[in-house]
């Protein structure tokens, strides 16, 4: 999707006809609403990131001037993509609210989260299993 940067940024509705013009199947949002939000969103970050992940490589020279870059490019999202991002996040929040989808991703979540946890003890257990003596479990 090729969409001017300033465009992507400060238009999200110019950006949306745009999109939907080069791609016309360009995946919607949870609520039509939300939709002309999340492609100025993902218009703006996807201008960003191309602009970032390049000299990222070379800002990777050492670790003083890789914190610099990356602050920089961070204010630089926020600046171009934070309102959007921001507008765009509340609107979906809204949707899954009335639509009343909160209960099944809270459940989601912590199924997600227990899974988690089963898998780090699983690794724990592996990791003492394989370490004679350490630590002396008692039976």
């Amino acid at each position: 999707m090729m969409v001017v940067q300033s465009q992507a940024c400060e238009a999200p509705k110019v950006a949306y006809s745009l999109s939907l013009a080069l791609s016309p199947a360009m995946a919607h949002s949870i609520e039509d609403s939300c939709t002309p939000l999340k492609v100025g969103y993902d218009s703006c970050f996807n201008s960003w990131f191309e602009n970032y992940l390049e000299p990222a490589v070379s800002a990777s020279t050492s670790p003083e001037s890789r914190a610099k870059y990356s602050k920089e490019k961070a204010e630089e999202y926020e600046r171009k993509c934070g309102k959007i991002w921001a507008s765009y996040r509340d609107c979906v929040q809204k949707a899954v609210k009335e639509k009343g989808l909160n209960d099944l991703l809270d459940q989601a979540r912590k199924e997600t989260l227990s899974r988690s946890l089963q898998r780090c003890h699983n690794l724990h257990e592996t990791y003492v299993a394989n370490r004679p003596g350490y630590p002396i479990r008692s039976a």
